[in-house]
């Protein structure tokens, strides 16, 4: 008996989407032999083939039903039912459909940056659905779900990534956010994150609190920087991080000569004890303090240069002249009052750490921490050299400022002088750091 191919005709495509259809065929001969496999093939290119994606949908005579699912939106497919016998296999008639416009695909970011009224986030939208994006976004509110009908931002047009700023947040609350897409099909949004604002931030009342842990008490002074008067809130104690605000671990431990030939961020701890560091923070080259992945706590910075001459200016107009002889000079208004054998009071009258040496002179200069700048003498770590230098006498401030002849600016506050002396070393000594809140 001679065996024919077989004889099959393709149905009319239905429920068209954007990334999907129906379809199929009808079996009518099996050319004398069993049909061993029926479906459908398709493609973008005219008769397509079983050499092109294919449906595998039973096997034998009469019609049968073939579901295409992972299409193109706005694509032109081109359809054909096949059957295959033992002579081998026939293809029905071609047909074509073209899928409709369909909703972005994109994933929302992670939180990061969360205050007390901000966050960030942003998306990435990996697919546009066949239409341009009009508008993106994230949208927010403090219930779950939250749509484009609520708060939102719009960050741009088109696929790829973007980033939010999300501002107007209320303390201590939770929000839900998801990112969003729109085209001309509609609005697609991406999976739910969820956050919760930190407290609000009371200068003088909060702490402040690093990547480590530590927490720092705060105090407002109201300094001119640049003719404009600020409540500037400082640190009120050295920083004492060991991280970078990424995470990424501060290189520590160098010898005195890794630390004089270093170019990048390095700290080590006063007077080469970690003993010391909690009561007088650690010690830190310009490097670290230059570092785009910051030091102090997201949302404050490394006290700058300007900060400090505010500072300097602050004091003298508060009748604290700057003058190395004085003793009643800028040094005595923002030193620490603790000291070993202060007349200033009892209670800042101590041999425990932290606090300044006692005076071998005839011309004491005692702190009495007229503002509540709290300077403690961490000493510094000397850039020529690696070695420790005037624990418990000096306190070396360090700024991520350069001079014109590219050395570092640096504050001095000493055992024996009145003054807070501006200086320029090599940016490899290390020193104290303060932090001040962004503005």
């Amino acid at each position: 008996m001679c065996v024919a191919l077989p004889s099959l005709t393709t149905t009319a495509a239905t429920s068209i989407s954007s990334n999907g259809a129906a379809t199929g065929g009808v079996v009518t001969s099996g050319g004398g032999a069993q049909v061993s496999a029926r479906g459908v093939v398709y493609g973008t290119s005219a008769n397509p083939t079983l050499s092109n994606p294919f449906t595998v949908d039973g096997n034998g005579m009469g019609s049968f039903i073939s579901v295409l699912t992972g299409l193109t939106p706005v694509t032109a497919y081109r359809v054909r039912a096949y059957a295959t016998n033992s002579a081998g296999t026939a293809y029905g008639n071609e047909i074509l459909f073209s899928t409709s416009i369909g909703l972005p695909v994109l994933v929302t970011s992670n939180m990061s940056l969360i205050t007390h009224n901000s966050a960030q986030s942003g998306g990435t939208i990996s697919t546009d659905g066949g239409a341009s994006i009009a508008q993106r976004g994230v949208c927010w509110s403090t219930t779950a779900q939250p749509t484009t009908a609520n708060a939102r931002t719009q960050n741009g047009t088109g696929t790829g990534t973007f980033t939010s700023n999300i501002t107007g947040l209320t303390a201590s609350t939770q929000y839900f956010l998801r990112a969003y897409a729109t085209n001309s099909a509609g609005t697609a949004y991406g999976q739910q994150q969820s956050f919760t604002t930190t407290v609000l931030f009371v200068c003088g009342t909060s702490l402040a609190t690093d990547l480590d842990g530590n927490n720092y008490a705060t105090i407002t002074l109201n300094l001119t920087i640049n003719s404009q008067l600020r409540p500037l809130c400082w640190f009120k104690q050295n920083l004492r991080v060991s991280k970078y605000r990424n995470g990424d671990p501060i290189p520590t431990g160098l010898d005195t000569s890794a630390w004089r030939l270093a170019t990048s961020g390095a700290m080590a701890s006063p007077n080469d004890s970690a003993v010391y560091d909690s009561a007088y923070g650690k010690l830190y080259n310009w490097y670290a303090l230059a570092d785009p992945r910051g030091i102090c706590p997201i949302g404050w910075h490394a006290a700058t240069d300007a900060e400090y001459l505010a500072l300097t200016s602050f004091c003298q107009s508060s009748g604290y002249p700057n003058t190395s002889s004085n003793r009643n000079g800028t040094g005595r208004a923002l030193k620490s009052c603790r000291q070993i054998n202060t007349p200033y009071s009892t209670a800042c009258n101590t041999t425990a750490h932290p606090r300044w040496l006692a005076h071998n002179n005839t011309n004491p200069h005692y702190g009495i921490d007229a503002f509540g700048f709290s300077a403690l003498p961490a000493g510094a770590r000397v850039g020529d050299d690696g070695t420790y230098q005037a624990f418990g006498g000096n306190m070396l401030l360090q700024t991520p400022n350069l001079s014109p002849t590219d050395l570092n600016y640096g504050y001095l506050l000493r055992l024996d002088a009145g003054n807070f002396s501006r200086a320029t070393g090599l940016k490899t000594w290390g020193g104290s750091v303060r932090c001040v809140r962004d503005y």
